[in-house]
């Protein structure tokens, strides 16, 4: 979690509580080196989700939840 204001809120620490999220404070500027990883690494991944999402969303796979595209993680790898 970086120090964007709206992440340090009583809603939203609530909010990721309520969901088993733990939260995990980063030190001041450290996104900066974490981000080449949203360029190389998750760029990938999100392709591979919103792919299979929009197939999900074609076949009108209404109850398409984190679950099933957990199942899927084989499928997205390939």
């Amino acid at each position: 979690m970086d120090n964007y204001g709206s992440h340090e809120t009583g809603e939203f620490i609530k909010l990721a509580n309520k969901n088993y999220i733990l939260l995990y404070p980063l030190l001041l500027h450290y996104s900066n080196f974490i981000q080449p990883c949203n360029v190389g690494l998750f760029r990938a991944y999100k392709y591979w989700q919103n792919k299979r999402l929009n197939e999900a969303v074609a076949q009108l796979d209404v109850e398409y939840y984190l679950r099933s595209f957990l199942k899927d993680l084989p499928w997205v790898q390939e």
